[in-house]
């Protein structure tokens, strides 16, 4: 095996070489993981696997390698455009998400390959995501089981203030139990959802409350790895999740979330933290498939 998965050449002493070969093993380390050239397979799994739920623990850049390159297998800077979609990254180990006047991932790539990351960082801003998320969920899942109701919120980037933060949806002012009508509309021209009348927020999820214990409402699951979400019915989360295109959070009676992506794919238990903004963001953006 001449070259190996970084397309490097095999040869101790070749300054492009990556990787070190492990002599009792025979596997090669990366500084994240092993890997194992007999199967060409990572012999570990991501270590930042717990964050991304519904992609494979031994996959590289998430299937992409063309678009993204994943150094040490950590965290690295995010770039989504003013639609709220994933254009690319920098590569730089930091964390951080940004907003940036790049329309696409082409776009990107040539302002990279132009003046680099300060380059496009100069038509970038740094995105504040909330941190309190936990009393936001708390409040959305006392008001549902005070009221038997489903209280909604939606997970927002706001594209103006750089901030991706949960807003509450308005109660109709005829009824305080409902919710506002036509809260958000379709933007189909750039494949995404915002808050109605304000093109500025961008909507990455929804969060509601399921005030009863499954199997109290035909709506919802009674399977024990499905806790709180809905499915199978005309107006359930997996129904919404696909209809506007972002990931659809359930919180059930005891006050776990659960969530359903546009796609189908169910996790039972999303930890109530700011990684639950962030993961929206990665999955209505087109980061995460």
């Amino acid at each position: 095996m001449p070259y190996k998965f970084t397309g490097k050449l095999e040869q101790r002493g070749n300054p492009d070489y990556s990787g070190e070969l492990d002599e009792e093993t025979g596997l090669y380390y990366y500084g994240a993981r092993y890997y194992d050239p007999q199967i060409s397979m990572w012999y570990g799994v991501d270590p930042m696997a717990d964050k991304y739920p519904n992609v494979s623990a031994y996959m590289y850049t998430m299937g992409n390698p063309v678009m993204l390159v994943d150094p040490d297998g950590r965290e690295i800077g995010d770039y989504y455009n003013e639609a709220g979609k994933y254009v690319g990254t920098d590569n730089i180990d930091d964390n951080k998400i940004y907003i940036t006047t790049a329309r696409s991932p082409e776009t990107f790539k040539s302002m990279m390959e132009v003046g680099g990351v300060d380059y496009v960082k100069k038509y970038s801003r740094l995105v504040t995501v909330q941190t309190n998320v936990k009393e936001s969920v708390q409040k959305i899942y006392k008001e549902s089981n005070a009221n038997n109701v489903e209280r909604k919120a939606y997970f927002v980037l706001n594209t103006q203030l750089a901030t991706l933060t949960i807003e509450e949806q308005p109660r109709a002012k005829t009824d305080n139990n409902k919710h506002s009508d036509n809260y958000y509309t379709k933007d189909k021209k750039n494949n995404c959802i915002f808050i109605s009348g304000e093109p500025h927020k961008i909507i990455v999820g929804q969060l509601h409350g399921h005030p009863d214990p499954p199997g109290t409402n035909a709506t919802y699951s009674s399977s024990e790895l499905k806790p709180g979400v809905s499915i199978g019915g005309k107006d359930t989360d997996d129904v919404a999740a696909k209809t506007m295109g972002v990931p659809v959070h359930a919180i059930d009676y005891t006050g776990k979330v659960s969530i359903v992506t546009p796609s189908g794919d169910i996790n039972p238990d999303v930890p109530q933290t700011s990684e639950m903004l962030i993961q929206s963001l990665e999955i209505s953006g087109g980061k995460l498939k």
